[in-house]
């Protein structure tokens, strides 16, 4: 979206609210400097303010996704004010944008998430054991997977699920594994 020095006042708001990154330009830096600290007040949790001057982005391009990736010491949210002068963030905000995986950046070999499920059901009253799915989301050279896992037994081992234990493999177009 790109608004004018008119249209701001009037969209502003509505922009901040749904986007994630803002571009203030242009000859009047003192303009630019106001609608930015307006728009600061229109988010919804503006958080913490973190600082970084463009001459740091322009000789550390990864500095604005390390950032943006950190979390506030106390939990909060943050938000990043970046002065840059020509093209000093534009290396930055390419590798930010480029390097984004399911919103968080990252050099991991592989990336997991993990989800609470109900328990099973129980033919007497009573919590059946824990359930979990696991998602293999992501994995170099590989391919995604999702398993359901039931909590440890009595020997300390995770389990399937019984009826996944026992049903045939290629009906689901199962695949040994992430890895091959």
């Amino acid at each position: 979206m790109k608004l004018t020095n008119r249209d701001f006042a009037a969209k502003g708001r509505g922009a901040a609210q749904s986007c994630g990154i803002f571009f203030f330009c242009g000859p009047d830096e003192a303009g630019a400097s106001a609608a930015a600290n307006d728009l600061v007040t229109w988010l919804p949790e503006p958080g913490e303010r973190v600082e970084i001057p463009g001459s740091q982005l322009r000789s550390d391009p990864a500095k604005l996704g390390d950032e943006a990736r950190t979390t506030s010491l106390f939990g909060d949210k943050r938000h990043i004010w970046i002065r840059a002068n020509g093209e000093e963030a534009m290396e930055a905000l390419r590798v930010l944008t480029e390097t984004a995986d399911f919103g968080q950046p990252t050099a991991a070999m592989t990336r997991w998430r993990v989800s609470a499920l109900p328990s099973t059901a129980l033919p007497v009253p009573g919590v059946g054991r824990h359930r979990w799915l696991v998602e293999l989301i992501r994995a170099r050279a590989g391919e995604s997977a999702d398993f359901e896992l039931e909590a440890c037994d009595a020997a300390g081992r995770l389990a399937l699920p019984a009826d996944l234990v026992h049903r045939p493999g290629a009906a689901e177009g199962w695949r040994r594994g992430a890895s091959g």
